[in-house]
């Protein structure tokens, strides 16, 4: 009879266990909604945005009318820096720009037409990765310079 229940027991310890560990919402990173609002979004793209929030740390913005869309991503940097990643995505045969004059460190990945600024939170002192990728612009150039804009003016915030 003791089998029986050991199970259950073992279910309730973990899930104890995992609702105690911090995760990026319980850690006290900030709201990503919190450093790009649709303010932002219309100052650096133009046009109006829906804007959803489908799990913490994560904003899909949706032009209204249009089909421009940008993923915004503020996590925790978890040890990790940006100057770790660069040669490593280099290596990988990856095509990486170093953006200076942004955070403590930033690069832009054109793959993915991603700017990811690493920084520190103005609050916690924690330090954050933020990535705003954009999709669905007329070129890799306004694509790149419209992520690094945004990338910069929402890291500001932090």
């Amino acid at each position: 009879m003791e089998r029986r229940f050991a199970a259950p027991a073992a279910v309730l310890l973990v899930t104890a266990l995992a609702l105690a560990l911090p995760s990026p919402a319980r850690a006290g990173a900030p709201d990503p909604a919190s450093v790009v609002t649709t303010a932002d979004l219309q100052k650096v793209f133009g046009g109006k945005w829906t804007v959803s929030s489908p799990e913490p740390g994560v904003l899909i913005c949706e032009e209204t009318g249009g089909y421009r869309v940008v993923n915004v991503y503020l996590t925790p940097a978890n040890g990790k820096t940006v100057a770790e990643f660069v040669p490593a995505y280099r290596d990988q045969g990856e095509t990486v720009d170093e953006v200076a004059g942004v955070g403590e460190a930033a690069m832009y990945r054109p793959q993915y037409g991603e700017a990811t600024v690493e920084k520190k939170d103005a609050k916690s002192g924690e330090l954050l990765w933020l990535s705003v990728s954009v999709h669905n612009v007329d070129s890799p150039a306004e694509r790149k310079k419209l992520a690094i804009d945004l990338v910069k003016l929402a890291s500001a915030k932090l």
